[in-house]
Protein backbone atom coordinates (compact mmCIF):
# COMPACT_ATOMS: atom_id res chain seq x y z
CA UNK A 1 0.00 0.00 0.00
CA UNK A 2 0.90 3.87 -0.86
CA UNK A 3 2.06 5.26 2.05
CA UNK A 4 0.37 8.68 2.93
CA UNK A 5 3.45 11.04 2.88
CA UNK A 6 3.08 9.88 -1.18
CA UNK A 7 -0.22 11.36 -1.32
CA UNK A 8 0.24 14.46 0.52
CA UNK A 9 -2.59 16.54 -1.70
CA UNK A 10 -5.42 13.67 -1.80
CA UNK A 11 -7.40 15.47 1.12
CA UNK A 12 -8.87 17.93 -1.17
CA UNK A 13 -10.38 15.17 -2.84
CA UNK A 14 -12.63 14.11 -0.13
CA UNK A 15 -16.31 15.24 1.74
CA UNK A 16 -17.50 14.75 5.16
CA UNK A 17 -20.87 14.09 5.95
CA UNK A 18 -22.04 14.34 9.61
CA UNK A 19 -25.70 13.96 10.58
CA UNK A 20 -26.44 15.48 14.32
CA UNK A 21 -29.41 14.91 16.44
CA UNK A 22 -28.77 16.63 19.58
CA UNK A 23 -25.44 15.94 19.27
CA UNK A 24 -23.84 18.71 21.14
CA UNK A 25 -21.66 16.61 23.72
CA UNK A 26 -19.69 15.58 20.64
CA UNK A 27 -19.72 17.34 17.70
CA UNK A 28 -16.95 19.60 18.10
CA UNK A 29 -13.91 16.92 19.06
CA UNK A 30 -15.56 14.92 16.13
CA UNK A 31 -15.52 18.18 13.76
CA UNK A 32 -12.08 19.09 15.16
CA UNK A 33 -10.51 15.86 14.32
CA UNK A 34 -10.92 16.33 10.34
CA UNK A 35 -7.96 17.67 8.37
CA UNK A 36 -9.00 21.47 7.49
CA UNK A 37 -8.82 20.32 3.57
CA UNK A 38 -11.32 18.30 3.81
CA UNK A 39 -15.30 19.77 2.93
CA UNK A 40 -17.48 19.57 6.03
CA UNK A 41 -21.13 19.10 5.48
CA UNK A 42 -23.42 18.81 8.88
CA UNK A 43 -27.22 17.97 8.48
CA UNK A 44 -29.03 19.19 11.48
CA UNK A 45 -31.95 16.40 12.00
CA UNK A 46 -33.87 18.76 14.21
CA UNK A 47 -31.93 19.04 17.41
CA UNK A 48 -33.53 20.81 20.25
CA UNK A 49 -29.99 21.44 22.09
CA UNK A 50 -26.99 23.55 20.80
CA UNK A 51 -25.67 21.16 18.25
CA UNK A 52 -25.07 23.80 15.26
CA UNK A 53 -23.97 26.26 17.37
CA UNK A 54 -21.05 23.95 18.53
CA UNK A 55 -20.04 22.63 15.16
CA UNK A 56 -20.25 26.37 13.46
CA UNK A 57 -17.84 27.09 16.69
CA UNK A 58 -15.82 23.47 15.55
CA UNK A 59 -15.92 24.34 12.12
CA UNK A 60 -16.42 28.08 10.61
CA UNK A 61 -16.19 26.60 7.52
CA UNK A 62 -19.05 24.36 7.17
CA UNK A 63 -21.97 23.74 5.02
CA UNK A 64 -24.76 23.39 7.28
CA UNK A 65 -28.33 21.42 6.24
CA UNK A 66 -31.40 21.52 8.67
CA UNK A 67 -34.02 19.60 8.18
CA UNK A 68 -37.36 20.87 9.11
CA UNK A 69 -37.84 17.08 10.48
CA UNK A 70 -35.93 14.03 11.98
CA UNK A 71 -35.49 11.87 9.10
CA UNK A 72 -33.20 9.51 9.69
CA UNK A 73 -29.83 8.75 9.20
CA UNK A 74 -29.91 7.31 5.93
CA UNK A 75 -32.58 10.31 4.43
CA UNK A 76 -29.92 13.17 6.38
CA UNK A 77 -26.89 11.71 4.77
CA UNK A 78 -29.05 11.71 1.27
CA UNK A 79 -29.64 15.62 2.04
CA UNK A 80 -25.58 16.39 3.14
CA UNK A 81 -23.38 14.66 0.06
CA UNK A 82 -25.56 16.39 -2.73
CA UNK A 83 -23.89 19.09 -1.52
CA UNK A 84 -20.93 18.63 -2.50
CA UNK A 85 -19.19 17.96 -5.78
CA UNK A 86 -15.98 16.36 -4.43
CA UNK A 87 -15.14 12.95 -5.70
CA UNK A 88 -14.83 10.65 -2.50
CA UNK A 89 -17.09 10.99 0.37
CA UNK A 90 -17.07 9.99 3.97
CA UNK A 91 -20.01 9.44 6.11
CA UNK A 92 -18.47 10.17 9.78
CA UNK A 93 -20.85 10.12 13.21
CA UNK A 94 -20.55 12.72 15.25
CA UNK A 95 -19.98 10.74 17.93
CA UNK A 96 -16.41 9.34 15.92
CA UNK A 97 -12.97 10.94 16.17
CA UNK A 98 -10.60 10.37 13.46
CA UNK A 99 -7.07 9.80 13.79
CA UNK A 100 -4.99 12.51 11.64
CA UNK A 101 -4.25 10.25 8.64
CA UNK A 102 -7.90 8.37 8.77
CA UNK A 103 -9.22 9.85 5.75
CA UNK A 104 -6.11 9.40 4.11
CA UNK A 105 -5.23 5.95 4.36
CA UNK A 106 -9.49 5.17 3.98
CA UNK A 107 -9.12 6.78 0.44
CA UNK A 108 -5.84 5.12 -0.33
CA UNK A 109 -7.92 1.56 -0.25
CA UNK A 110 -10.48 3.23 -1.64
CA UNK A 111 -8.45 4.40 -4.85
CA UNK A 112 -7.63 0.52 -4.63
CA UNK A 113 -11.11 -1.18 -5.32
CA UNK A 114 -13.56 -0.25 -7.59
CA UNK A 115 -16.83 0.16 -6.72
CA UNK A 116 -16.05 -0.37 -2.91
CA UNK A 117 -17.10 0.72 0.42
CA UNK A 118 -14.08 0.93 2.74
CA UNK A 119 -14.36 1.61 6.94
CA UNK A 120 -11.80 1.81 9.24
CA UNK A 121 -10.65 0.04 12.27
CA UNK A 122 -12.71 1.45 15.19
CA UNK A 123 -11.07 1.97 18.65
CA UNK A 124 -13.61 1.51 21.48
CA UNK A 125 -13.23 3.97 24.98
CA UNK A 126 -10.59 1.38 26.13
CA UNK A 127 -8.65 1.89 23.05
CA UNK A 128 -9.57 -1.70 21.93
CA UNK A 129 -10.28 -2.62 18.23
CA UNK A 130 -13.64 -3.89 16.98
CA UNK A 131 -13.44 -6.97 14.95
CA UNK A 132 -14.78 -7.04 11.37
CA UNK A 133 -18.49 -7.76 10.87
CA UNK A 134 -19.51 -10.69 8.63
CA UNK A 135 -22.32 -10.97 6.34
CA UNK A 136 -25.20 -10.66 7.95
CA UNK A 137 -27.11 -13.56 9.33
CA UNK A 138 -30.99 -14.07 9.93
CA UNK A 139 -29.49 -17.22 12.09
CA UNK A 140 -27.18 -15.03 14.16
CA UNK A 141 -29.62 -12.57 15.04
CA UNK A 142 -32.14 -15.45 15.74
CA UNK A 143 -29.94 -16.80 18.55
CA UNK A 144 -29.12 -13.39 19.85
CA UNK A 145 -32.49 -13.00 20.81
CA UNK A 146 -33.07 -16.34 22.90
CA UNK A 147 -32.52 -16.75 26.56
CA UNK A 148 -28.64 -17.49 27.45
CA UNK A 149 -27.73 -15.83 24.15
CA UNK A 150 -24.24 -14.33 25.64
CA UNK A 151 -22.76 -17.53 26.13
CA UNK A 152 -23.05 -18.74 22.50
CA UNK A 153 -22.05 -15.46 21.00
CA UNK A 154 -18.87 -15.76 22.75
CA UNK A 155 -18.06 -18.45 20.44
CA UNK A 156 -16.90 -17.20 16.93
CA UNK A 157 -18.99 -16.63 14.51
CA UNK A 158 -21.87 -16.62 16.69
CA UNK A 159 -21.13 -12.67 17.57
CA UNK A 160 -21.65 -11.46 14.02
CA UNK A 161 -17.84 -10.63 13.83
CA UNK A 162 -14.70 -12.07 12.12
CA UNK A 163 -12.51 -14.44 15.02
CA UNK A 164 -9.82 -12.05 16.72
CA UNK A 165 -6.87 -13.78 14.76
CA UNK A 166 -8.54 -13.14 11.38
CA UNK A 167 -6.09 -12.01 8.82
CA UNK A 168 -8.13 -9.00 7.92
CA UNK A 169 -7.13 -7.11 11.05
CA UNK A 170 -4.03 -6.84 10.09
CA UNK A 171 -3.59 -6.81 6.60
CA UNK A 172 -7.31 -5.29 5.45
CA UNK A 173 -9.14 -6.87 3.43
CA UNK A 174 -13.01 -7.61 2.06
CA UNK A 175 -15.62 -7.89 4.97
CA UNK A 176 -19.53 -8.63 4.98
CA UNK A 177 -20.30 -5.00 5.48
CA UNK A 178 -18.39 -1.79 7.27
CA UNK A 179 -19.40 -0.17 10.54
CA UNK A 180 -21.59 2.68 9.84
CA UNK A 181 -19.95 5.24 12.02
CA UNK A 182 -17.69 6.09 9.50
CA UNK A 183 -17.15 5.10 5.93
CA UNK A 184 -16.35 6.20 2.13
CA UNK A 185 -17.35 5.90 -0.96
CA UNK A 186 -17.12 7.20 -4.45
CA UNK A 187 -19.61 9.84 -5.05
CA UNK A 188 -20.22 8.25 -8.44
CA UNK A 189 -21.15 5.16 -6.56
CA UNK A 190 -23.62 6.63 -4.57
CA UNK A 191 -25.12 8.48 -7.69
CA UNK A 192 -25.50 4.80 -9.10
CA UNK A 193 -27.55 3.14 -6.23
CA UNK A 194 -29.34 6.33 -5.75
CA UNK A 195 -27.40 7.56 -2.37
CA UNK A 196 -28.74 5.62 0.88
CA UNK A 197 -32.03 3.74 1.46
CA UNK A 198 -34.96 5.90 2.24
CA UNK A 199 -37.05 2.65 3.82
CA UNK A 200 -34.62 2.58 6.50
CA UNK A 201 -34.96 5.54 9.52
CA UNK A 202 -32.18 3.89 11.65
CA UNK A 203 -29.37 0.87 11.57
CA UNK A 204 -29.06 -1.49 8.31
CA UNK A 205 -27.71 1.57 5.95
CA UNK A 206 -24.18 0.58 5.41
CA UNK A 207 -25.39 -3.47 5.06
CA UNK A 208 -28.13 -2.52 2.67
CA UNK A 209 -25.33 0.11 0.23
CA UNK A 210 -22.71 -3.00 0.45
CA UNK A 211 -25.56 -4.87 -1.53
CA UNK A 212 -26.21 -2.32 -3.77
CA UNK A 213 -22.25 -1.65 -4.73
CA UNK A 214 -22.24 -5.24 -5.12
CA UNK A 215 -24.52 -5.37 -7.62
CA UNK A 216 -21.62 -3.00 -9.36
CA UNK A 217 -18.94 -5.31 -9.12
CA UNK A 218 -17.92 -4.07 -5.97
CA UNK A 219 -17.43 -4.89 -2.18
CA UNK A 220 -17.09 -3.50 1.37
CA UNK A 221 -13.71 -3.20 2.72
CA UNK A 222 -11.77 -3.11 6.36
CA UNK A 223 -8.55 -0.68 6.57
CA UNK A 224 -6.69 -1.21 9.63
CA UNK A 225 -4.08 1.04 9.18
CA UNK A 226 -7.09 3.79 9.44
CA UNK A 227 -8.32 4.25 12.88
CA UNK A 228 -11.33 5.74 14.30
CA UNK A 229 -12.15 6.11 17.99
CA UNK A 230 -15.85 5.52 18.42
CA UNK A 231 -17.61 6.25 21.64
CA UNK A 232 -21.07 4.51 21.68
CA UNK A 233 -24.78 5.66 20.66
CA UNK A 234 -24.71 9.57 22.61
CA UNK A 235 -27.06 10.84 19.54
CA UNK A 236 -30.56 11.07 21.79
CA UNK A 237 -32.84 8.08 20.68
CA UNK A 238 -29.65 5.38 19.99
CA UNK A 239 -30.15 3.64 23.08
CA UNK A 240 -33.69 2.27 24.87
CA UNK A 241 -36.81 0.60 23.31
CA UNK A 242 -36.56 3.31 20.12
CA UNK A 243 -33.73 2.39 19.19
CA UNK A 244 -34.21 -1.33 19.53
CA UNK A 245 -37.66 -1.49 17.61
CA UNK A 246 -35.93 0.41 14.73
CA UNK A 247 -33.18 -1.81 14.67
CA UNK A 248 -35.41 -5.06 14.30
CA UNK A 249 -37.71 -3.15 11.92
CA UNK A 250 -34.78 -2.26 9.94
CA UNK A 251 -33.61 -5.73 9.67
CA UNK A 252 -36.28 -7.25 8.83
CA UNK A 253 -36.38 -5.03 5.33
CA UNK A 254 -32.96 -5.52 4.90
CA UNK A 255 -33.53 -9.48 4.75
CA UNK A 256 -36.64 -8.99 2.49
CA UNK A 257 -34.56 -6.58 0.06
CA UNK A 258 -31.33 -8.96 -0.12
CA UNK A 259 -33.10 -12.22 -0.01
CA UNK A 260 -36.32 -12.06 -1.69
CA UNK A 261 -39.77 -12.52 -0.69
CA UNK A 262 -39.79 -15.88 0.27
CA UNK A 263 -36.40 -16.29 2.47
CA UNK A 264 -36.76 -12.66 3.67
CA UNK A 265 -39.86 -14.06 5.00
CA UNK A 266 -38.68 -16.66 6.39
CA UNK A 267 -35.97 -14.29 7.98
CA UNK A 268 -39.27 -12.15 9.39
CA UNK A 269 -40.81 -14.96 10.80
CA UNK A 270 -37.76 -16.49 12.86
CA UNK A 271 -36.88 -13.14 13.80
CA UNK A 272 -40.84 -12.54 15.06
CA UNK A 273 -40.83 -15.69 16.57
CA UNK A 274 -37.32 -15.16 18.92
CA UNK A 275 -38.50 -11.43 20.11
CA UNK A 276 -41.78 -13.48 21.32
CA UNK A 277 -39.60 -15.91 23.29
CA UNK A 278 -37.46 -12.62 24.59
CA UNK A 279 -40.67 -10.74 25.57
CA UNK A 280 -42.12 -14.25 27.13
CA UNK A 281 -39.11 -14.93 28.69
CA UNK A 282 -38.39 -11.00 30.20
CA UNK A 283 -41.86 -11.20 31.50
CA UNK A 284 -40.76 -14.29 33.54
CA UNK A 285 -38.02 -12.87 35.08
CA UNK A 286 -39.31 -9.45 35.96
CA UNK A 287 -42.36 -11.48 37.32
CA UNK A 288 -39.86 -13.30 39.47
CA UNK A 289 -37.89 -10.32 40.19
CA UNK A 290 -34.60 -11.76 38.24
CA UNK A 291 -32.38 -10.44 36.97
CA UNK A 292 -32.27 -10.90 32.96
CA UNK A 293 -30.39 -9.22 29.98
CA UNK A 294 -33.47 -7.42 28.86
CA UNK A 295 -36.51 -5.65 30.38
CA UNK A 296 -40.01 -6.30 29.10
CA UNK A 297 -39.69 -2.92 27.42
CA UNK A 298 -37.05 -3.67 25.31
CA UNK A 299 -38.36 -7.01 24.68
CA UNK A 300 -41.69 -5.54 23.77
CA UNK A 301 -40.04 -3.09 21.26
CA UNK A 302 -37.70 -5.54 19.40
CA UNK A 303 -41.33 -7.05 18.71
CA UNK A 304 -42.62 -3.74 17.99
CA UNK A 305 -39.64 -3.12 15.47
CA UNK A 306 -40.14 -6.87 13.99
CA UNK A 307 -43.64 -6.75 13.59
CA UNK A 308 -43.65 -3.25 12.15
CA UNK A 309 -41.04 -4.53 9.73
CA UNK A 310 -43.27 -7.68 8.08
CA UNK A 311 -45.58 -4.17 7.12
CA UNK A 312 -42.79 -3.98 4.36
CA UNK A 313 -43.68 -7.37 2.84
CA UNK A 314 -47.19 -6.11 1.93
CA UNK A 315 -47.43 -3.46 -1.41
CA UNK A 316 -49.39 -1.58 -0.34
CA UNK A 317 -47.29 -0.48 2.51
CA UNK A 318 -44.01 -1.66 1.45
CA UNK A 319 -42.35 1.79 0.86
CA UNK A 320 -43.73 3.00 3.69
CA UNK A 321 -41.26 5.18 5.83
CA UNK A 322 -42.00 5.14 9.62
CA UNK A 323 -42.66 8.10 10.97
CA UNK A 324 -40.51 10.88 11.00
CA UNK A 325 -40.55 12.02 14.51
CA UNK A 326 -40.59 8.72 16.29
CA UNK A 327 -36.86 8.20 16.71
CA UNK A 328 -33.16 9.86 16.46
CA UNK A 329 -30.40 9.58 14.11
Amino acid sequence: MTSTQNLPSIEHLIAVVTVLHNSAAVVEECLASIPPTVEVIVVDNRSVDDSVERASRARADLTLVRSEFNLGFGAGCNLGWVQTDRPYIAFVNPDAVLERDTLSRMLQRLIAEPHGIVGPALLDERGTRRLAHRRPSVMVDFVHLLPGSRLLTRKSGWDGRLPPDSPIHLAGGPVGYVDGSCFMLRRLDLEAIGGFDNDLFLYCEEAILTMRLAALGGRAFYEPAALAHHSGAHSTGRTGPTAVSHYFRSRVVFYRKRDGLTRGGFAAVLLLVGAFIQWLTALTYASLHRRSDNTPETARAALRGVADGLTYFVPAHGARRPHRASGAA
